[in-house]
């Protein structure tokens, strides 16, 4: 019987890793690799995950795990209904669900590794300020209200405005 024979392609993973971690030290945080290749660190009291592919080494993804979880079906939908505002509200994070825990990331494709330092800070403070806005939108039912409000307005605006005539 013949076994298919898979080649391994080369992987720079571990390098991009390794070099993440040293510009994560120059900045004064403590970046570690863990067991899959990733990078996890931690920044004003948040836990970072930024998840690497040996496959395609442009890509990851920062992760801020465990945002939010939910243990009622009421509570639920109140979590839902936060995860739609913040993924309306924010211009690169995406909040998601798995197993009754929220989520939240930004994946990005870039190459050379370099271009991971110029940005990444950037990122941490997009991923902080969604957690923040996320937590508000669960304790303040009533921005997620007025967000949809607003919305709601504009696109009857947007239908209520004749188009513009040339002449």
């Amino acid at each position: 019987m013949h076994t298919l024979s898979i080649p391994t392609l080369p992987t720079h993973t571990s390098d991009t890793a390794r070099q993440i971690c040293d510009y994560l030290d120059r900045e004064g945080f403590k970046g570690e690799i863990d067991d899959d290749g990733d990078v996890v660190f931690r920044c004003e009291g948040l836990a970072y995950l930024l998840c690497l592919d040996s496959a395609d080494p442009q890509w990851g993804r920062l992760v801020v795990p465990f945002v939010w979880e939910w243990d009622s079906a009421q509570e639920r939908t109140e979590v839902m209904q936060a995860v739609d505002f913040v993924n309306r509200r924010s211009k690169l994070v995406k909040a998601y669900s798995v197993n009754n825990r929220v989520h939240l990331s930004i994946q990005l494709l870039l190459e050379p590794v370099s271009c991971w330092s110029s940005i990444l800070l950037r990122c941490v403070r997009a991923l902080a300020e969604a957690r923040t806005l996320m937590i508000n939108a669960i304790r303040l039912p009533e921005l997620v209200t007025l967000d949809l409000q607003k919305l709601a307005q504009t696109q009857t605006d947007k239908h209520d405005t004749p188009p513009a005539t040339t002449h």
